[in-house]
């Protein structure tokens, strides 16, 4: 068995055998006995943990897919200009994130609140009124999980778009495709395989946020992920939060699966070369 095989057992097998383990003891605390009482309890209140769960996996999607209309063109920007620029724009990128989440977090909620930057220019043009908000709603939400996580899809789209060739655009252009046909069928086949990878990346953490629905999304903006922490730190019962990270971790391989497998259907040349590599 290599060191890479050890690792792997060490951060991810020991940890997933642990947390099944947890999950089937009886809370409160770890001391319990083993009878799955919390996968009976998550069950008999299927309205409440679905409703979290499916808020969540939205939200999750919803953030990953914005990050792709705004990443996608900021990626084929970045990688139309020289190099020495290109390095300068995608340090601007990254170097705010570069401070802590919490941090970013507060600031939104300085920009989102009654009178806020933000609301306050809306009131300006005439949008909104300033003394509204959308704090404390899925919204803000959103919009937290969006920026928090737009500089790593611009980065995995960033990878793939770098890797087009612009003779093939050149010459399917003099064959007589437009620009709707030359993106269809060569450029986003290509960058297919960086946008699964950023929807990975995106998705997961983001479906799984706690922090953030905590700060800016109050009730209507509560996350499954939000409730695992609270069966932690203020309820105790770490093998209901186990059940429900288990729960989680699931569901969001499924949905991942079931989108792979839709990208495989649509594109499935791109997917295979991706494979190949």
């Amino acid at each position: 068995m290599g060191p890479s095989a050890l690792v792997l057992g060490f951060l991810v097998v020991l940890p997933l055998i642990l947390l099944v383990y947890f999950g089937l003891l009886s809370g409160p605390g770890v001391d319990g006995p083993i009878t799955g009482a919390e996968w009976r309890g998550i069950v008999s209140d299927p309205a409440f943990y679905g409703r979290l769960l499916a808020r969540s996996l939205i939200l999750g999607l919803a953030a990953a897919a914005i990050t792709i209309a705004i990443g996608w063109p900021t990626a084929w920007a970045l990688s139309r200009h020289a190099v020495r620029v290109r390095s300068l724009y995608l340090a601007l990128i990254i170097i705010p994130h570069l401070t802590s989440s919490l941090l970013l977090i507060y600031a939104m909620y300085v920009l989102l609140q009654p009178g806020g930057p933000l609301m306050a220019a809306l009131g300006a043009t005439g949008v909104a009124d300033a003394s509204d908000t959308i704090l404390f709603t899925r919204w803000a939400v959103l919009i937290m999980l969006a920026y928090l996580f737009l500089p790593f899809m611009v980065m995995a789209l960033y990878a793939s778009v770098e890797r087009i060739d612009s003779t093939m655009l050149l010459a399917a252009r003099s064959l007589g495709a437009n620009g709707w046909q030359r993106f269809w069928h060569i450029v986003f086949p290509v960058t297919l395989p960086g946008i699964m990878a950023g929807l990975v990346i995106v998705f997961t953490p983001a479906a799984g946020s706690f922090v953030e629905a905590q700060i800016l999304g109050g009730t209507d903006g509560m996350m499954f992920g939000t409730v695992i922490s609270e069966q932690v730190s203020r309820v105790n019962n770490q093998p209901r939060a186990a059940a429900m990270s288990i729960i989680l971790l699931v569901s969001i391989l499924l949905l991942l699966a079931a989108l792979r497998a839709a990208g495989q259907r649509s594109f499935p040349g791109a997917m295979r070369r991706e494979r190949t590599r």
